[in-house]
């Protein structure tokens, strides 16, 4: 070691401290939601940040978003655990390139197929709260800039060397000409608070030399206020170039968690502070998972995205720059402390920006009293009101516009003068916009308007739903068993219960597991269904709803899980019983039971095999039981469905088998051999199917006989060669309704 301290290149050696076990990370939260009752739809903005919004206004992101900023152009390096590329969150952006520092290759997502890879959870919250863009659920603030992701913390310890990984990310990313630098992470195990001084980290040193290069270097302050073993910031956030992000509520209110300053040189930390309590982001779930969690971890990469808006509005401007701009604008700017720092951040000021922004914080509607009912009807003529907020910076006048391309609305008075709005001035809109709905306005037609707003020397727009068109808003949601939480986007099946399958309504929910949607009056039965899932039992309701919101589906998803079998010998014969639990969620039963012997050296088997579910409520045409027994020679099927009295009679059924339990797409789903079954004549035809080809299987001598709600198949066992167990994955039933046939 002496010799390499004489080498001319050398400024000074250090040694490399001890490992600890890994710290866990702060506990993710489970998102949750609220009904909303159907109205009128319009964001306060042009996009709609769903339940992202708060943590966006309270830095002041929207006004830039208002104006046009969003981060293009502007590449921004990611350094944290791992990133769960394949949500649908990160499917608009553009990734220049990424390098996993631990595993030595240029894969920054989880290999499950690696036992060596590790979690990506972490970096998929932290990517998503910087520039996640799923409207109507997660925006955020650096929706079009482009990205470089590196993985350089390893979760399964706490190693120096990972220290090491990110001061290589950092030059790796200054190398390829990142803008921005926004980590998450941060270290203290083998230090001192001595150490926090901005001068002795590995990976301060390298967050220092980042900045230095020009980069905007973010990283969080970190998490160990209540930490009696630390209670420090810890290291990159103790350089003296970096911006260190502490967290606040909603409310304003510091985090209890989040660390507080000086470093041990006597410099205030953190530099500012946004939401990092409850803050939204996607999750490792799934491609459609949302939450919320908390830490400095997610209020740091709100203000990664914050600086990538200020470099776009700026090109000019370095990583010093931007520091600056945000510390001379943020809450406390005249009076820093080491809880806050300078406060909390404001995008919009720190960008030096002056300009009138508008805000729609109200929408309602006016309808005359006679056929008032919250919708629009044929032949109406409505009013309709707005507030509007200057939420910019400098005073704006001007005039809102009402447009619509919508055939079935006429615009009478379109056209508002707005006066002078200060900062922060609302102006009331009442009964100020008449439009006349077409008496052939059809039913469930909804009205599509939109609002032009000219506020200063800027022109914004706004898009405007209103609900029911000669139906009725219906609100509701749905809950999935399976992952004990919404199920977003979640089919909802709605279905007129005195008319036909075929006038059955597929609506969707949103991101949130909510639906709203207008529908004629009437009595209906509604079901909800999502990938993966079963639904459970069908639900009647009214139309409209007399609570509006009450409306709850739900759907499970089962796990069979197998037993030891048990085996019993008698003479010649051993019978095998096997225990079929579900270990996952919802009604679904299994029993399975199966013998087998030889007679005169010729060996027979025989058994049966039940599947039902519990359907305490029953509104569709539904299944509840599907029992098959089999013995040497032949299989039955039998089907138990439940249908509403008096609707049309089946005329017949298609059984999709699969055999060898494949999951091919397509509309066979999987199988591998489709039963048709006509009951009128009582006939059944298989089909197997090869290479995605329908053959049909000739000299099948089927029986199909019925009783009230039961149908039973017999089939020889030949049919099903040496397959003993197959699942059917569909069931379709065919209805005649009027002259035309209905599956």
């Amino acid at each position: 070691m002496a010799a390499i301290a004489r080498k001319p290149f050398v400024a000074r050696l250090r040694l490399v401290a001890g490992a600890r076990p890994r710290r866990p990370e702060p506990a993710l939260e489970k998102a949750t939601g609220k009904l909303t009752p159907v109205g009128i739809e319009a964001p306060p903005y042009h996009l709609d940040y769903g339940p992202s919004q708060a943590q966006l206004e309270q830095i002041a992101v929207p006004q830039l978003h208002e104006l046009g900023y969003t981060g293009k152009g502007v590449l921004v390096a990611m350094l944290d655990v791992g990133y769960y590329k394949d949500h649908e969150t990160f499917a608009h952006l553009r990734v220049v390139g990424e390098r996993d520092f631990v595993m030595k290759d240029n894969d920054t997502q989880r290999d499950p197929n690696d036992p060596n890879d590790y979690s990506d959870s972490h970096g998929t919250l932290t990517w998503s709260t910087l520039a996640g863009f799923t409207p109507g659920e997660l925006i955020g603030p650096a929706y079009q800039a482009d990205f470089l992701l590196a993985k350089t913390e390893d979760v399964r310890s706490e190693t120096p060397v990972e220290e090491d990984y990110w001061a290589a990310a950092a030059e790796w990313a200054d190398s390829l000409g990142a803008d921005v630098i926004s980590s998450s992470l941060g270290y203290y195990d083998w230090y001192k608070f001595k150490d926090m001084d901005g001068n002795t980290a590995v990976c301060t040193i390298a967050a220092d030399w980042a900045a230095k290069q020009g980069i905007a270097v973010v990283v969080a302050a970190g998490n160990w206020n209540t930490d009696p073993n630390w209670g420090h910031i810890s290291a990159p956030a103790d350089g003296d170039s970096v911006i260190s992000v502490g967290a606040v509520t909603l409310s304003g209110t510091i985090a209890d968690f989040s660390s507080r300053g000086p470093t041990y040189d006597g410099r205030i930390k953190p530099e500012v502070c946004a939401l990092g309590v409850h803050t939204h982001c996607a999750t490792r779930g799934g491609p459609n998972s949302y939450g919320y969690a908390s830490g400095t971890s997610l209020s740091t990469p709100l203000i990664g995205g914050v600086c990538a808006l200020l470099l776009e509005a700026h090109p000019d401007w370095t990583g010093w720059d931007v520091r600056e701009a945000l510390l001379q604008t943020a809450s406390q700017a005249d009076h820093p402390d080491n809880t806050y720092g300078w406060g909390i951040a404001n995008a919009f000021a720190a960008s030096g920006i002056q300009a009138a922004v508008p805000a729609l914080t109200q929408l309602s509607l006016d309808e005359p009293a006679e056929t008032s009912n919250g919708v629009v009807d044929p032949g109406e003529v409505l009013h309709l009101n707005l507030t509007i907020k200057n939420v910019g910076n400098v005073q704006g006048a001007g005039q809102v516009v009402l447009r619509s391309a919508d055939p079935y609305v006429v615009l009478r008075d379109s056209t508002v003068r707005l006066l002078p709005l200060d900062p922060g001035q609302s102006a009331d809109l009442r009964s100020a916009f008449e439009f006349v709905a077409s008496d052939s306005l059809p039913a469930g037609h909804a009205v599509d308007l939109t609002l032009l707003i000219e506020l200063g020397e800027r022109q914004f727009e706004r898009s405007v739903r209103l609900p029911g068109a000669g139906g009725y808003g219906l609100s509701g949601s749905v809950w999935d068993f399976g992952q004990n939480g919404p199920a977003p986007h979640a089919a909802v099946l709605a279905r007129p219960l005195n008319g036909p399958l075929a006038a059955t309504q597929v609506f969707f929910a949103d991101a949130h597991g909510e639906f709203s949607f207008v529908l004629p009056a009437g009595e209906y039965a509604f079901q909800a269904w999502a990938q993966g899932a079963v639904p459970t039992h069908a639900v009647r309701a009214l139309v409209p709803q007399s609570d509006p919101g009450s409306l709850h589906l739900s759907i499970f998803r089962p796990s069979l899980g197998l037993y030891p079998p048990k085996v019993l010998k008698s003479d010649n014969r051993i019978k095998v019983q096997l225990d079929v639990d579900n270990r996952g969620s919802g009604p679904l039963f299994v029993s399975v039971s199966a013998a087998a012997g030889s007679s005169g050296g010729v060996w027979e088997s025989s058994g049966r095999a039940v599947l039902w579910r519990d359907l305490d409520e029953k509104a569709l045409l539904d299944l509840s039981e599907l029992d098959a027994q089999w013995d040497s020679t032949q299989v039955t099927l039998e089907l138990v469905h439940w249908r509403k009295p008096g609707t049309p009679e089946l005329l017949g059924w298609k059984i999709y088998l699969d055999l060898d339990d494949s999951a091919d797409s397509g509309d066979s789903l999987g199988s591998d051999l489709i039963l048709q079954v006509t009951q009128e004549p009582a006939a059944v035809t298989a089909y197997a199917i090869v290479d995605s080809a329908l053959r049909l299987l000739p000299d099948l001598h089927g029986e199909v006989s019925t009783s009230p709600g039961r149908l039973y198949v017999r089939l020889p066992v030949s049919v099903f060669q040496d397959v003993a167990l197959w699942v059917p994955v569909r069931v379709e039933a065919q209805e005649k309704v009027g002259e035309e046939y209905v599956t």
